[in-house]
């Protein structure tokens, strides 16, 4: 497993992110319940408590089956390469493109992922994102200070871009409402900055990102894939960098895909959470606009009738990938279950046979504990025997100390 925590880049957001997407990526070639278990290992992300929660409360390893079934009803193409992060670039192929065609789900309950790509599904360069970073900082500098005319400028070309707002001079900014997402876009910005540091290092600086900043969310309608095209009701980092590349000649934009149906209410948060980890799209480091716990907003996710459940098990059902993805799994965890008993049952032969050894200890006590009363009696008599007990005895006692343990076990 790789130390994000050392080496030469130690603690830098892209060696983490790095090493975070080669884990997974590994994992999920060997299978979905490797890819569940290693997405769940990340550490440093906000929706980690809700890991730990069920983790604490013994709950995790039935999570990790939830979340296994979960993952195959996403398509293994459409999950291969969120996984691997070139989604947008996979999607250009028609036959992706109708697995993931939106317009046949206005009826459903579904996850989604932005990228921020161009048209043809590539991302912008670490040099190309540090300029908008750049404009960024002026942009956010004067938040509450009217006098800052030079940000105040450069504001008012991004707030007024998309939709209808008007920019004002009095230190109002369109993509800040306050001082704690000031707060958040600065270190969101830091966070950028340290995982193309990371690029430089490698020699990457001028080549797109190995991996396009996203966000995953969860939609009961189209509608809400137009709310976030027009910045209402939107993540605000998100909307900020793609305004900001707006006012740069519009190349890179954040572009949506549908990556699957949800089958139950549960898939609702169980898929924002999970789809997070799988994609990175978390801004921790630097891979994703989205700062907050993933699947908090959806419980209204339960509210739906049972037909619209119902619907999507259906259409998935019908799928001629479906079964055989979930048949194979199955047949893993089959195999699986057969070893664990397999070891169980030796195991326990094993425990009889402790047991009996036990049984034969405990005489072996009794009678150490009789020859020694008959030692103190008819020492003279007994010491012949006693010296030919005396290895015995010595092996009692060292494995009620606990020192034999490993040779009782061979």
């Amino acid at each position: 497993m790789t130390d994000v925590n050392g080496g030469e880049y130690g603690g830098n957001p892209g060696m983490i992110l790095d090493a975070y997407s080669r884990r997974l990526i590994e994992a999920h070639s060997k299978g979905l319940r490797e890819l569940v278990e290693a997405a769940l290992d990340l550490k440093g992300l906000p929706c980690d408590k809700w890991v730990n929660k069920r983790r604490d409360d013994g709950n995790l390893e039935v999570m990790k089956l939830e979340l296994l079934f979960m993952s195959a009803c996403i398509h293994p193409d459409v999950l291969k390469h969120l996984v691997q992060g070139d989604l947008p670039k996979a999607y250009s192929d028609p036959l992706m493109t109708s697995m993931m065609e939106g317009h046949k789900r206005e009826k459903r309950i579904f996850i989604y992922i932005h990228y921020l790509v161009n048209t043809i599904g590539v991302s912008p360069s670490p040099s190309q994102l540090e300029h908008v970073l750049d404009i960024a900082d002026i942009y956010i500098r004067g938040f509450g200070k009217p006098n800052d005319q030079a940000s105040y400028r450069t504001s008012k070309k991004i707030d007024e871009l998309i939709g209808n707002h008007k920019a004002e001079p009095d230190g109002k900014r369109r993509y800040i409402r306050g001082d704690t997402q000031y707060k958040v876009i600065n270190k969101w910005i830091s966070l950028v900055r340290g995982r193309i540091e990371f690029d430089k290092l490698k020699n990457r600086w001028d080549e797109p990102l190995t991996r396009p900043i996203s966000e995953v969310g969860f939609a009961s309608s189209l509608q809400r894939l137009d709310q976030h095209r027009k910045h209402v009701r939107s993540n605000y980092i998100m909307n900020l960098i793609e305004a900001i590349f707006a006012t740069e000649g519009g190349i890179y934009k954040n572009h949506q895909y549908i990556l699957f149906d949800c089958i139950e209410p549960c898939h609702g948060t169980f898929g924002e959470i999970l789809c997070s980890r799988y994609a990175q799209a978390y801004s921790t480091h630097g891979g994703g606009f989205s700062h907050f716990v993933a699947g908090v907003s959806v419980a209204n996710s339960y509210k739906y009738e049972e037909q619209n459940w119902s619907l999507a098990k259906e259409n998935l059902l019908k799928s001629d990938w479906f079964k055989p993805s979930i048949r194979k799994e199955m047949m893993k965890l089959r195999e699986e279950t057969r070893m664990h008993r397999r070891i169980y049952t030796s195991a326990e032969e094993q425990d009889e046979q402790l047991e009996e050894m036990s049984g034969i200890m405990n005489e072996l006590e009794v009678l150490k504990e009789s020859l020694v009363v008959s030692k103190e009696k008819f020492k003279e008599t007994t010491d012949e025997y006693m010296s030919m007990m005396d290895p015995m005895l010595g092996l009692l006692d060292l494995v009620e100390s606990g020192d034999s343990d490993d040779e009782i076990v061979e």
